[in-house]
């Protein structure tokens, strides 16, 4: 598999897990408990981690798992997601590269 298959196919499994998320926040009573995830090696210095995030499924109606997977390096640093408490519950507030 060539660096570009292995950059891409991370991304698009991202993706596909945030096309489940809606326009607007999802409201959620109690954060959900983030698996126990093993860390792997970074796959060479040109890599950085993404993640985790949660993302919205309208199916279920609940935020599902996004695992933490190694991007090529962009510029600038990845700002983790986090959860941020609102009136009734709490949201999801989305990484990003900054």
């Amino acid at each position: 598999m060539s660096i570009t298959s292995k950059s891409i196919i991370p991304g698009l499994l991202i993706a596909t897990a945030l096309s489940f998320t809606s326009c607007a926040p999802q409201k959620v009573v109690v954060q959900p408990e983030a698996p126990v995830v093993i860390e792997k090696s970074s796959p060479g210095p040109t890599y950085a981690l993404r993640g985790p995030e949660w993302s919205w499924d309208r199916t279920k109606k609940e935020y599902v798992y996004v695992a933490p997977d190694f991007v090529v390096k962009p510029d600038g640093v990845w700002v983790r997601g986090h959860w941020r408490e609102v009136k009734g519950g709490y949201q999801w507030v989305p990484g990003h590269w900054k």
